[in-house]
């Protein structure tokens, strides 16, 4: 049941997000912020890999101190280009537009083709250091880097274990994963119509900020989120992580085991998950 972990963090300007730079300013964060949340998760004594720029690598190791971390650095630009161009392209169409809500159009997963970006990245994140060999051990989380944003969020964990599903990959919900213990996925969309419509409207359902899965699931689950990607990018569509998780929930649902952490309780997954 040890799980290594991996994670990111990129500045994509964030601390400088605001209404009047045309980003709602519920959504501004700096990078001292940032790694003031991720002082907290550093505590883990668990093997981590983390990928972002080389100015913050000092920053990084003095946070995990002795615990094993690998760090990786990536530059966005050069790797991705295209890839945020044509993220900026589709969010400033009009076709992509008029599917938003004028009260969600300052919403980053909706103006910021970085934020959009890294938030899909992180699936071929957890691949790259699958297929490098630089976790330890068959079951890998995602963890956000700013996910726990108080220490009572690690519920006084000091290595994370849990024996999680092993053939399915493990989302974690803040909608009831079932109906007086009958009816699988109540209120989830079930067709990709369906989805679509929660992607324009920012409806929640799978939280972003931590998954986990074996290995092998992990390499399995990449191709299908390429799928999605794809598709969605073919019908000039972009959302971040929770929208494109979604609709592989849609496309999938054998495929993907929701964990229910309660209703709202977007933190809850050490203190629900850990044995």
């Amino acid at each position: 049941n040890k799980i290594s972990l991996v994670t990111m963090f990129f500045d994509i300007g964030r601390g400088d997000w605001s209404k009047q730079n045309g980003i709602a300013d519920f959504a501004n964060r700096d990078n001292d912020k940032y790694f003031a949340y991720f002082a907290h998760l550093a505590k883990l004594k668990n093997d981590m890999v983390v990928f972002t720029t080389p100015n913050f690598n000092e920053r990084i190791r003095q946070l995990r101190e002795d615990r094993p971390t690998t760090i990786i650095n990536i530059d966005l630009e050069s790797k991705f280009g295209d890839c945020i161009r044509k993220i900026e392209d589709i969010q400033n169409s009009e076709n992509f537009v008029k599917h938003i809500p004028e009260s969600l159009r300052q919403n980053p997963e909706y103006r910021s083709p970085k934020y959009v970006l890294v938030t899909n990245l992180k699936v071929y994140f957890v691949n790259r250091a699958i297929k490098e060999k630089l976790v330890r051990h068959n079951q890998v989380a995602w963890v956000d880097f700013g996910y726990c944003r108080n220490l009572s969020t690690l519920q006084n964990i000091a290595e994370w274990h849990y024996n999680f599903s092993s053939n399915r990959m493990n989302f974690f919900t803040i909608r009831r994963d079932k109906y007086w213990y009958i009816i699988n996925r109540p209120k989830f969309p079930r067709t990709i119509e369906a989805t679509k419509q929660a992607i324009f409207n920012n409806v929640p359902y799978l939280i972003g900020g931590v998954i986990v899965g074996t290995q092998k699931n992990w390499l399995g689950f990449g191709n299908i989120v390429r799928e999605i990607q794809t598709i969605l990018l073919h019908d000039n569509i972009v959302d971040d992580d929770q929208g494109i998780f979604l609709m592989c929930h849609t496309l999938y649902p054998k495929l993907i085991k929701l964990n229910y952490i309660g209703a709202q309780n977007w933190f809850g997954v050490f203190e629900k998950f850990h044995s």
